[in-house]
């Protein structure tokens, strides 16, 4: 066969192999492709698209400042602080200057923009804008309305605030601070330290936030606090884990000091710092001496002398004269009682009226003593109450 008339035979196989596909599947339709088993079971698995989700509504942002409303919404206020949350406070700059330096100065200057302790100068005047009544508008760019509420509290007498709980008072003194308004940081250390004084908040938490917001004037009353329970036994307070475990170490070594100064004869076992006046009311004639004006034992300078180093001797006051014994025994019962004391609690001892209580029942009948060893031993319990705090020069060192 010639190679034309094979190229013939294979053209002829074709046309009927396409009549013939043709007519099995209905004239143009394609035939449909089957997939061998093989390809099937290797066929990759169809995934469902995933379930779009519901699109969120945005929360919409302040578009605009709003008023603050009472009591600061007066009529007739002369200026508007915005606080950084756009709140309008209308308020009268009189009552501002009086109470802040910052405000004062602040009104007194020309410069124009915000309010705000990143400023290169803390005392700003007037921004450009202006309410739509022409009111200035000073905004404090790093204080939210609660805390401009609270500002401008302790701006307006009829309004002052008494901060109670640690947040006001944490509050309190920041603003105090930073606005130079020496009678808020009064009212918030007030506030604190009663509330130690009270046993609501307990000492060695009040030096903790002291430290922490460095006030000296609060870390050392906390720290000479005269507390009943053992240091640092209660709870970790938060403002435990905001401050250095050096200052708790200061408080340690200022307690251990303070009870071992309280004992040693230096502080209060020296009585070098008696004179004639301190002991004059106690001074008798002997019993054993002609004509006692007194009918209470009295005992000789000379004799107790080793137990009160320093006291006036037998010689400075006269042989004749001594010492009744129930002022002795106030003397030791002093001594005794301040023996495992703080500072404080030595202080406290000594101005008791109980310590004075068995001296005056045992001058009860005596025509000298009956009335005047009750005032008599106050004024001596005073006096060395005074010479213990002047002698004690314990303090803690702070970085503030």
């Amino acid at each position: 066969m010639s190679e034309s008339e094979l190229y013939e035979d294979m053209e002829a196989v074709t046309l009927e192999n396409e009549v013939a596909g043709s007519e099995t599947h209905g004239g143009d339709v394609p035939p449909t492709h089957e997939v061998p088993k093989n390809e099937a079971a290797t066929a990759p698995e169809q995934v469902p698209p995933a379930q779009e989700k519901a699109p969120t509504t945005p929360v919409p942002a302040p578009t605009g400042p709003r008023d603050a409303g009472a009591p600061f919404d007066d009529e007739d206020a002369d200026m508007i602080l915005r606080s950084s949350d756009l709140v309008d406070f209308r308020v009268h700059k009189l009552f501002l200057s009086k109470a802040s330096l910052v405000f004062r100065d602040m009104f007194s200057l020309h410069g124009r923009g915000p309010l705000s302790s990143s400023s290169s100068s803390p005392n700003a005047a007037y921004p450009d804008a202006y309410s739509p009544t022409g009111l200035p508008i000073v905004p404090l760019l790093d204080e939210p309305a609660p805390a401009v509420d609270m500002l401008l509290r302790f701006c307006y007498i009829p309004l002052i605030p008494t901060p109670s709980t640690l947040s006001d008072i944490e509050l309190a003194l920041h603003l105090g601070s930073k606005f130079q308004m020496p009678h808020v940081l009064s009212a918030a250390k007030s506030s604190i330290l009663g509330q130690m004084e009270s046993g609501v908040l307990p000492a060695d938490r009040v030096f903790a936030f002291g430290w922490l917001h460095r006030q000296r004037d609060i870390v050392l009353a906390a720290a000479s606090h005269p507390s009943r329970e053992p240091l640092l036994a209660g709870p970790p307070y938060p403002e435990y884990e905001l401050i250095p475990a050096l200052a708790l170490h200061k408080l340690l070594a200022f307690r251990r000091q303070a009870r071992a100064l309280a004992a040693t004869s230096a502080l209060c076992g020296d009585f070098s710092w008696i004179t004639r006046p301190h002991i004059e009311l106690f001074i008798e004639v002997l019993p054993d001496e002609p004509a006692p004006r007194c009918k209470c034992p009295a005992t000789r300078f000379h004799e107790p002398e080793a137990d009160f180093p320093g006291f006036p001797t037998q010689a400075e006051l006269g042989a004749e004269r001594g010492l009744v014994d129930w002022f002795w025994a106030f003397l030791r019962a002093g001594m005794a009682r301040m023996a495992k004391a703080t500072v404080q609690e030595a202080m406290d001892a000594v101005r008791d009226p109980a310590l004075a209580a068995p001296g005056i029942e045992a001058a009860h009948g005596c025509p000298v003593c009956e009335t005047r060893a009750g005032p008599a031993l106050a004024d001596f319990g005073v006096a060395w109450a005074q010479v213990i705090d002047e002698r004690r020069e314990l303090t803690i060192q702070t970085p503030f």
